[in-house]
């Protein structure tokens, strides 16, 4: 038995700070052990393929949002970003794809009013 931290989380966590800070190159092995840890976890995978994306590997940054995207397929963001990469890859077609589904996504759930920023707070 190892006493070696298993929870994906403090990984992920580090790992989102060193790349909020300009830092991918350190925040990459931390992200790569939360995917590694947790594989069905789409926020790991979004974030270390924002790591590729910033370190410039874009078919490693395209894999990783992919397998976000097949975890969380209605999360808009990940559309967002999996269109920013295959922008940054000259595909386009498939960028506008994306796009159009991240807005497909925001107007379905823009209906939900807890999805809406500036509502009011419910009454208490």
């Amino acid at each position: 038995q190892s006493s070696g931290v298993r929870a994906p989380q403090p990984y992920l966590d580090f790992g989102m700070m060193l790349l909020q800070q300009g830092k991918p190159a350190q925040a990459l092995p931390l992200l790569q052990k939360a995917v590694a840890l947790d594989p069905q976890n789409p926020r790991a995978h979004e974030q270390l393929g924002k790591t590729w994306q910033q370190l410039h590997n874009l078919p490693n940054a395209d894999a990783e949002m992919q397998a976000a995207i097949r975890q969380a397929p209605d999360i808009s963001a990940l559309h967002f970003e999996m269109g920013r990469i295959f922008q940054l890859e000259g595909l386009n077609t498939k960028a506008k794809q994306e796009f159009d589904r991240c807005a497909a996504l925001n107007a379905t759930h823009s209906t939900d009013s807890a999805a809406t920023p500036n509502s009011p707070p419910p009454d208490q």
